[in-house]
């Protein structure tokens, strides 16, 4: 994936939000715990970073207007625990 928001795709979007659902949904339980995360947990720190990490990637795509101007990167990683979790429950 490219290393600037500048030069992140949608398609880079899609593929960061495919890659964390399907890391997440394969170990039992992890999406669970994702799920709980609260600024007293142990995964908050982590959760923080994948957010900050995924903020590129949504960044790109509200450059090329392919998502709303005021989508941020919690909002997606919200939504890839959400995914996971039910991915893990199928």
């Amino acid at each position: 994936m490219a290393s600037t928001s500048s030069t992140i795709t949608v398609a880079d979007l899609h593929a960061w939000v495919r890659a964390v659902v399907e890391h997440a949904s394969t170990y039992s339980g992890l999406a669970d715990l994702l799920v709980a995360a609260d600024a007293g947990s142990e995964l908050h720190d982590d959760c923080a970073r994948i957010t900050a990490i995924g903020e590129a990637p949504v960044a790109g795509a509200r450059t090329a207007g392919a998502v709303r101007a005021d989508l941020r990167g919690e909002d997606v990683f919200a939504l890839t625990n959400a995914a996971s979790w039910a991915r893990a429950g199928l």
